[in-house]
């Protein structure tokens, strides 16, 4: 998704209604909200990132061998794409990499999506976080599948050993 300029940004906030502009909600571009549902879950298991022998190419403090099992199948963070993973053979690591408390790296084994977050009201298909709106079909509503930086269940990010 990349980071959002100013211009993307307003134009997401002039088309929020009046009535939503809430002080402390984020627009869907600044949250990295994600309709990507190839994977509702958003785990790293799906992530073009993600390396068979458990190592992320752009997660972690360590490079390869000393990498596996650094980065769970069942993990999630900000850097989320779908995708075919890689196998140890073809991942190409990059020089700098970001740590995982940075990258907001997770595990989590039901997933990450919307409907599993604690600021999300299924009822009403809105967030407490994000703004109901985007481009698109029933625009203004945000589904359950969805997922975005935000994501919480309340729980502190404790990171595994």
């Amino acid at each position: 998704m990349g980071i959002p300029t100013d211009a993307i940004i307003r134009e997401e906030l002039s088309a929020v209604p009046t009535e939503e502009r809430q002080p402390g909600k984020v627009s869907p571009t600044q949250a990295g909200l994600t309709c990507d549902t190839r994977d509702p879950q958003h785990q790293c298991g799906t992530c073009i990132r993600f390396v068979t022998d458990e190592r992320c190419t752009q997660v972690g403090q360590k490079s390869g061998q000393e990498a596996r099992g650094e980065i769970k199948k069942i993990g999630s963070c900000n850097f989320w794409v779908f995708g075919p993973v890689l196998t140890p053979g073809k991942a190409q690591e990059l020089a700098a990499k970001v740590g995982r408390v940075l990258a907001g790296y997770k595990e989590r084994v039901g997933g990450f999506q919307c409907g599993g977050c604690i600021q999300y009201d299924a009822e009403a298909k809105r967030c407490k976080q994000v703004y109901g709106w985007y481009k698109g079909p029933g625009g203004g509503d945000i589904h359950a599948d969805w997922c975005c930086n935000l994501w919480t269940d309340g729980q502190p990010w404790i990171l595994p050993e």
